[in-house]
């Protein structure tokens, strides 16, 4: 019975025990339940709160608070801070863009809290870090491209549609300074890929603030042209895109020159060949010749035949370049009466000298020809050194416009006196006052003689012979005591050099270093690009009387300094 009754009592308690067990772990869920989601729910609704007052959605404020809150519920004791201050920015800019916003703040935090970017490397920032309002403050208050925009009103702000929050935005900035409408600005943009401004995307933008620049072109600017002051300048003057295009080459250089800012001026009128050829010129990057640059500065003085011959060859010769000297000698009205064929004609009357040579360097008639003849003689027993020198001069003279017919040769035996005369006389008859005549001889000498193959021979009956000559002469006596012969041999139309003075010995040679120096542009003394026969001789004598120690003399300076036996240019060596 006793037993039956123990029994019974502990099943009774049992379930009275289980009854306040089952009561006590009810009531455990349900306060659990409360503390972890109604809880955290109402605290999360106090963190938000600022930002549903500000008007953000509840799903939107929930959606932040979730991403950067460190804990969802919160101890008493523990701190549940509404978001304030940057942070409510920092989720308006969050919402906006999530991933610009991220990137902005992992980088300042990074920036800001040094050791502490482990926090970064081993999982997502959020709010209770340290350095959290650093980086807060920064995310929406720097200024990361550097365009003196915030963060926050580059992503925000009234122009946020057409600012870039990470790269910079110079022509963007720049245009919103000039007041462009945002459908403006936004055909810009191009122009903030490689993040500045250069002048010419400035000059663009200005022209657009001015109103001188359509939509439809600013949109093929941005997108289409490749820069350059030649383009820039084209744009400026209204030209076409078809006509901006095929001038960009001109500017590749990024400088505009005179000559080719004419040329976009006046394409409308300019010869298709004249500006292909400075086209491909630009295009190959090659730079002007001298007679180029002549050329293309006085093109408008230039008759249309002519600019269409010389560019139609892709190349401007020097014969070209002074034809065209020579032509702005005149006037458009007067080379419009003349034909082509005069026009084009480097040298009218067919000498070898170029018109404008003979009209501006030797002070002559361009139309009246200018024959050159040459007597070249040296006697026998003289040093082969003396016979080179000789050929040298042969060679030079054939090679620079002496014609073979008129260059006569006395060399050794054959350089006798009957000899002499004879082609003296067949040169007077042949030659005029136009025409230049040179004639070296060479051989040993005394005084007042030189010595022929037949003999000794008086300077006086040389000018005897020579007085025959109505043309105009250079007489290169190179002998021992030649000095001597200016007594005899001197005229106003015979230049008169000699290779020593009158009573000096010679080495031999002076005539080979007078023809070497006319191309040597040392000697060009008064800079016209050409040795005259003057500037040949000085150039020839300081060489001889410091290495030789011999003096040769020139008579007739006046004469001289007007001759010029060869056109060679001197400023291209």
């Amino acid at each position: 019975m006793i037993m039956k009754r123990f029994f019974t009592l502990k099943r009774l308690i049992f379930r009275r025990v289980k009854f306040f067990l089952i009561i006590f772990l009810f009531c455990l869920g349900v306060m659990s339940y409360y503390l972890l989601e109604l809880g955290s729910e109402e605290q999360q609704r106090v963190r938000v709160q600022p930002l549903l007052e500000l008007g953000f959605r509840l799903e939107d404020a929930v959606r932040f608070d979730q991403r950067f809150s460190d804990q969802r519920f919160r101890w008493p004791w523990e701190g549940n801070e509404a978001y304030r201050g940057d942070e409510i920015k920092f989720a308006e800019m969050w919402l906006n863009n999530s991933v610009i916003t991220e990137i902005l703040l992992n980088y300042y935090y990074c920036a800001s809290s040094n050791y502490y970017s482990l926090v970064w490397l081993l999982g997502s920032i959020k709010r209770g870090v340290s350095f959290w309002d650093e980086a807060v403050m920064f995310v929406v208050n720097g200024d990361i491209n550097h365009d003196g925009v915030s963060n926050y009103d580059s992503l925000l702000g009234p122009n946020a549609d057409v600012l870039d929050p990470i790269m910079p935005n110079p022509a963007t900035i720049y245009a919103l300074e000039k007041n462009l409408s945002k459908d403006v600005i936004k055909m810009l943009k191009p122009f903030d890929k490689d993040g500045r401004i250069s002048k010419w995307e400035r000059e663009i933008i200005d022209l657009a603030a001015a109103h001188k620049i359509s939509k439809d072109c600013l949109v093929w600017i941005a997108e289409s042209v490749k820069p350059n002051p030649a383009t820039i300048y084209a744009i400026k003057q209204g030209l076409p895109k078809d006509w901006i295009e095929r001038i960009n080459p001109l500017g590749e250089d990024d400088n505009l020159t005179g000559w080719e800012k004419h040329i976009i001026d006046n394409l409308a009128v300019l010869s298709d060949i004249y500006v292909d050829w400075a086209i491909e010129k630009a295009t190959k990057k090659r730079g002007l010749t001298p007679w180029e640059e002549y050329i293309v500065n006085n093109i408008d003085n230039l008759p249309s035949c002519f600019v269409e011959k010389i560019f139609g060859d892709k190349y401007i010769s020097y014969e070209e370049w002074m034809q065209a000297q020579f032509l702005a000698r005149f006037s458009m009205a007067h080379l419009m009466e003349m034909d082509e064929l005069w026009i084009n004609n480097p040298d009218l009357d067919g000498d070898g000298f170029t018109n404008e040579f003979e009209v501006a360097i030797m002070s002559s008639d361009p139309y009246a020809y200018n024959g050159r003849f040459a007597v070249l003689a040296y006697s026998e027993g003289l040093p082969s050194s003396w016979r080179e020198q000789v050929g040298y001069v042969e060679e030079f003279l054939k090679s620079n416009g002496f014609e073979e017919s008129n260059i006569y040769r006395l060399y050794e035996e054959n350089m006798t006196l009957q000899d002499f005369n004879r082609i003296i006389e067949l040169i007077a008859s042949r030659s005029n006052e136009d025409d230049i005549v040179l004639i070296l001889l060479a051989g040993h000498g005394i005084k007042d003689e030189i010595y022929f193959s037949d003999g000794w021979v008086s300077y006086k009956k040389i000018k005897d012979t020579l007085s025959k000559i109505k043309a105009r002469q250079i007489l290169i006596i190179d002998s021992c005591y030649s000095g001597s012969a200016k007594t005899y041999l001197m005229s106003e139309k015979r230049v008169l050099i000699t290779s020593s003075g009158e009573d000096e010995e010679t080495y031999g040679g002076t005539s080979f270093f007078i023809f070497d120096a006319i191309g040597d542009k040392r000697y060009d003394s008064n800079n016209d690009g050409y040795c005259s026969i003057m500037e040949a001789f000085y150039g020839a004598k300081a060489y001889i009387e410091s290495k030789f120690g011999n003096h040769p003399q020139l008579m007739n300076e006046s004469l001289a300094e007007k001759i010029y036996i060869i056109e060679f240019y001197l400023k291209l060596k």
